[in-house]
């Protein structure tokens, strides 16, 4: 038994909380008898708080109360315990915290403790509303929808800008789950029209056909409310400068579209574009433009 143990809980949890977090870890691995009785410790979560409270307070303003990010660049997130970032983020907010830490898999780690945990458990507050909205940006960048579901369960609206994120990023599922969670004062309303999103539903649509991710850009064809050719044909134009031939295969070949109508704007310039950089695309337009006159 090491002398530690001889020290009453409390005592013991004063003494450890000064130390650097990344101590804590070593000191387990120094000493065995002490790694025992840190284990229990530097998994509590009022430990952890309190710990990062005190490493933080140095590069804390005295007068504004502003948070320098030195302190978090003096932190291995990576080989701390997520615990420690649940209470970074519930002490210092969401949009101090996520900038500073490079480490997605361990961010959306930490959220989803603080959304399943009771208030209780990991402290005294669950995330703002301000966090929720730079939470849910962040996750809409990566590929665990099931995480957006939940914060969105919260009430929160899906923002035009989330669906931009999940387009450009690639992610179909992050997409569809976006669709279920509008919510719309109209029932008739079906989320395949983008609902209140009616302004960027066309706009989404070239940017899927941009990215070039055909799950994706098939998904929002499929939505009837979809103007093919809005915006004199930016999505077969984007698909086209991309280099995407599967998408302008897909769009030429939706009833929708009229490639041969009178005053097609981006006809001669998606072929003058296909023909400079894409022959396989240039090919395909041809074939569209002859067999349809």
């Amino acid at each position: 038994m090491s002398q530690f143990a001889l020290l009453p809980n409390e005592i013991r949890a004063n003494v450890f909380v000064y130390l650097d977090p990344h101590d804590l870890f070593r000191l387990r691995r120094v000493s065995k008898a002490v790694g025992q009785e840190l284990i229990e410790l530097t998994l509590l979560f009022s430990f952890a708080q309190l710990n990062i409270q005190i490493f933080c307070a140095d590069y804390t303003s005295t007068t504004t109360g502003i948070l320098n990010s030195y302190c978090f660049d003096n932190l291995n997130w990576h080989n701390l315990p997520t615990i420690y970032l649940e209470a970074a983020i519930l002490e210092f907010g969401f949009d101090s915290v996520s900038p500073m830490v490079n480490d997605r898999y361990k961010m959306e780690e930490a959220l989803w403790n603080i959304i399943n945990q009771p208030v209780g458990r990991i402290g005294t507050r669950k995330l703002r509303d301000s966090e929720v909205i730079e939470a849910l940006d962040f996750v809409s960048k990566g590929k665990d929808a099931h995480l957006l579901v939940k914060l969105l369960a919260g009430g929160q609206e899906p923002s035009s800008r989330l669906f931009v994120n999940a387009i450009k990023y690639g992610n179909s599922s992050m997409i569809q789950a976006l669709f279920q969670a509008i919510k719309t004062p109209s029932e008739c309303c079906d989320v395949c029209t983008f609902g209140c999103y009616r302004q960027v539903r066309n706009q989404l649509l070239a940017l899927a056909a941009k990215s070039g991710n055909a799950s994706v850009f098939r998904f929002l064809l499929g939505c009837n409310a979809v103007d093919v050719s809005y915006n004199n044909n930016a999505a077969l134009l984007a698909a086209i400068r991309y280099g995407n031939y599967q998408i302008a295969f897909d769009i030429l070949e939706d009833s929708r579209f009229n490639f041969t109508a009178p005053n097609n704007i981006a006809r001669e310039q998606a072929i003058l574009e296909a023909r400079a950089k894409y022959k396989d695309v240039y090919q395909l337009l041809n074939y569209f433009g002859s067999s349809r006159n």
